[in-house]
């Protein structure tokens, strides 16, 4: 996230990303609510039968994620 970017309770924002996993988020960034402050991931979703695409979303908890090798999860999703 560009560090000139400055983020108020109940808002956030996405930057544009581009994840070395085939199926890494397109999108990521952060969001604020009641203080606390939680890890966004997007990727862009094509219907198979056409018709509109749709953005969707998975929300962490920045505190919940740890270093690699030391608990961490594989399938988080950043």
């Amino acid at each position: 996230m560009p560090k000139a970017f400055e983020q108020r309770d109940m808002s956030g924002a996405l930057f544009a990303e581009r994840s070395p996993r085939p199926n890494g988020p397109t999108l990521t960034g952060s969001i604020t609510v009641g203080g606390v402050r939680y890890r966004l991931a997007g990727w862009w979703k094509e219907p198979k039968g056409g018709g509109s695409r749709w953005l969707s979303l998975a929300v962490s908890a920045i505190e919940d994620r740890a270093p690699a090798g030391e608990g961490g999860s594989d399938d988080a999703p950043f």
